[in-house]
């Protein structure tokens, strides 16, 4: 496993869906590194839930500021808040997929597609 810091405006944007800085880059970044491959931006639309879901499963209580969101009026004021709460960067694990071969990669992720294990009910 290996881990990196990331900004907390951008961990927020795929938490609540709402783009809190302009540079996408950082989200591709995030996106890349939590998803263990590597991600385009036309593709950051369709794969935020899974990101979000691998972002919660390693940060739970990042799911009460969800709940926190709505009793603020303005964004900035309420990523102000939460940074000031909770520090500017988070930090986020993944396992370190350069290091794979190309071919385990692609026969995990094949594994991953043919038998999602939720489907069947195990």
């Amino acid at each position: 496993m290996i881990e990196r810091e990331f900004g907390m405006e951008d961990v927020l944007s795929f938490l609540t869906g709402i783009l809190m800085r302009e540079n996408l880059s950082d989200l591709v970044e995030i996106a890349s590194f939590v998803l263990e491959r590597k991600v385009s931006l036309k593709e950051l639309p369709f794969i935020a839930d899974e990101i979000r879901r691998r972002i919660l499963k390693q940060h739970p209580w990042l799911r009460s500021l969800e709940e926190e969101d709505g009793e603020c009026v303005e964004i900035a004021e309420w990523v102000r808040s939460v940074e000031a709460k909770y520090g500017g960067t988070i930090l986020l694990k993944a396992e370190d997929f350069s290091k794979k071969n190309r071919f385990r990669r692609l026969r995990e992720r094949a594994a991953k597609l043919l038998f999602k294990t939720e489907r069947l009910g195990f």
